[in-house]
């Protein structure tokens, strides 16, 4: 969490801790919370993500495998509130609708595309059904993986 002192706009981690409520998680333990390992590169890309979000006027973002969930959490603790939504696969998005949930945010597991969730939830997309679903958007301005395409 150094690095994010010195590269981002950090000034307190404690809004970066999970509570042990939200599965079993492992990581450094502050103060009876756990700071996961990829918290301090959830919290850089999230950072990013917002700041380059503000410089387009579309500004729905796209997480092509995001993992449990991590960088939408940190981008949902910062200030700004673009649209996100997660493509992976179906058994990847359980873990991560259960995981943002627990963690307080409104999340919404498309599983028709017809339905368009409320804009203010994380979208979680199954590959399944990402076609029907991307092709009603006109406000895609951002597209992010940052680290299962190396795993494709």
């Amino acid at each position: 969490m150094d690095t994010c002192y010195y590269v981002g706009s950090l000034d307190e981690v404690g809004q970066h801790l999970l509570g042990q409520t939200r599965g079993n998680p492992f990581g450094l333990v502050i103060d009876e919370k756990v700071m996961a390992p990829d918290s301090p590169r959830h919290y850089y890309y999230a950072e990013k993500l917002a700041m380059l979000a503000a410089r387009t006027t579309r500004q729905r973002i796209i997480e092509i495998g995001g993992g449990y969930g991590g960088s939408a959490l940190m981008l949902r603790r910062l200030p700004h509130a673009a649209p996100y939504v997660i493509v992976d696969l179906f058994e990847t998005c359980l873990l991560q609708y259960y995981f943002l949930k627990k963690a307080g945010l409104e999340v919404a597991l498309v599983l028709d595309p017809s339905e368009a969730p409320d804009p203010g939830a994380i979208a979680i997309v199954p590959t399944e059904v990402s076609d029907a679903f991307f092709s009603t958007f006109t406000d895609i301005g951002i597209v992010f993986n940052s680290h299962s395409f190396s795993e494709m």
